[in-house]
């Protein structure tokens, strides 16, 4: 996809982040995407990963930061194009050989509370100062493995909205499962993650 692609596809989502039914609707799409870590380990300390929509589908673009910026050329070529997609396999705690680095239980916690409760949350963070998320900032520590799945999740937080925030659950699969959980939602910005740093955001 090219760049002037990906912009519009940020843009559709930055048009109806105040529209609850249309966030909704494509967060109806699915509560999962997978994409190959490789590209980010040793490169960037960040994957950022970025709504958006493109032809009707909710996607997440993501990119390595330390590409996430206006020096680097040919910008599109660095991004991964995901779409998200339901998956029906229930996440369930580990067996004892497997690894965690969140507890197994937390991880299932907030992804079901996610699949009960996205529709009820998000109209209520429509309301707040930041909104809903425009991106998520990944630690590359969260990729243990090739292929990882990510969960959309709601983890606890004072002073959010039914005392909740969107979260990222990065499963890692390669013989053992392993919870990650280090993710930010922005906006709002800050601990070490600024505005400045996505980029492609500022182009909208």
């Amino acid at each position: 996809m090219d760049k002037d692609s990906i912009v519009n596809s940020l843009q559709k989502w930055q048009d109806i982040r105040q529209d609850s039914s249309e966030l909704v609707n494509y967060l109806g799409q699915g509560n999962c995407f997978t994409f190959m870590s490789h590209k980010y380990k040793g490169i960037s300390k960040y994957c950022h990963a970025y709504l958006g929509i493109h032809a009707g589908c909710l996607k997440l673009f993501m990119i390595p930061s330390t590409y996430d910026n206006k020096d680097t050329i040919d910008i599109a070529s660095y991004v991964e194009v995901c779409k998200v997609f339901p998956d029906p396999i229930p996440m369930t705690a580990p067996t004892p050989m497997h690894l965690d680095r969140i507890p197994s239980a937390t991880a299932v916690t907030r992804v079901d509370r996610w699949e009960k409760d996205y529709t009820v949350w998000v109209p209520k963070k429509v309301t707040t100062t930041e909104g809903v998320f425009t991106a998520f900032a990944i630690p590359t520590q969260d990729f243990v493995t090739p292929e990882v799945k990510v969960r959309f999740a709601l983890q606890t937080e004072t002073g959010q909205p039914m005392g909740y925030n969107a979260d990222l659950v990065v499963a890692c699969k390669e013989m053992k499962i392993i919870y990650e959980d280090f993710v930010t939602p922005v906006p709002p910005y800050g601990s070490g993650i600024t505005q400045a740093s996505f980029y492609l955001l500022s182009l909208l």
